[in-house]
This record gives structure tokens, sequence and C-alpha cells, in this order.
């Protein structure tokens, strides 16, 4: 590999948690429900949404509006599952979902359908304005 083309190759990588999201979710084979269910999760509080909520939310995400089944929240939950954290209810005991870093929710409420928001190379040399917006780095 030359000097130009491994300057290339690391220029391409996703520097900040959005990038490295929107990377994931611009794959060919990203599950169809990933940025429905993760939108819905931008937009929950405290510590976090059950599945049956996400299930109900999401469909304002989905770009034809769509139902998600239950298998289908769970499939999408299994693919993003880098980007979660979860708790359990103390009242209920069910899981709760939430994005694990602020830079994902603040991206999610900028850009929750897609399409119309930065592309994955747009957001590799730059970190979104927004609170923890910024690169990746190990802590």
């Amino acid at each position: 590999m030359t000097k130009e083309e491994l300057e290339r190759a690391l220029s391409a990588l996703p520097l900040t948690f959005a990038a490295l999201l929107e990377t994931q979710l611009s794959e060919e084979r990203t599950h169809p429900w990933a940025r429905p269910v993760l939108a819905a999760l931008a937009f929950s509080a405290g510590s976090g949404m059950p599945a049956d909520a996400i299930a109900d939310v999401a469909p304002e995400f989905h770009p034809q509006k769509a139902r998600p089944t239950r298998a289908d929240v769970r499939s999408a939950l299994d693919h993003v599952a880098f980007h979660l954290r979860h708790d359990v209810d103390p009242t209920y005991g069910t899981t709760l979902y939430r994005l694990f870093h602020q830079e994902l929710v603040d991206h999610l409420r900028r850009h929750p359908r897609g399409g119309s928001g930065p592309s994955a190379e747009s957001l590799a040399d730059r970190p979104e304005g927004g609170s923890g917006a910024g690169s990746v780095t190990a802590s």
C-alpha cells in the first residue's frame, strides 16, 4: 500500500459516534428497522424505553409509517446493540433501552429519518455541533 492509499483509507474512517452510526446505517445489510428504532430511542427520557413502547414510536420514523412486529423490534435492537445501553425498570421488571452516548441522541434528533441528514463521509472528519460531539477516543 502506498502512502497516498494509506492516507485515503485513514481519512475515510469515521471519527465521531455519529459518523460511525451513519456508516453502519448506510451498509447494505443494515436492518430495515435500525434507524426508526434508534430514532425512537433518541426521543426517550430517563432510563430508556421498553421494546413495546419502541414499537409504538418507531412507525413515526419509518418511511412508510409501517408498524414493526415485536420480532422486528427485537431484531433491530440486536442489530444496533453496539449503540445501546439497557437497564431494568425496578417497578415492572422490563428491559429499558437507551442510546449509549449523547452525541447519538443529538444526531438522531436532528436526522431521525436519514436521507436528508449528513452522510458518513461528511461526518468523518468533523464533529457535528451539540453536546457530546467530538472525536471517538478511548478513555
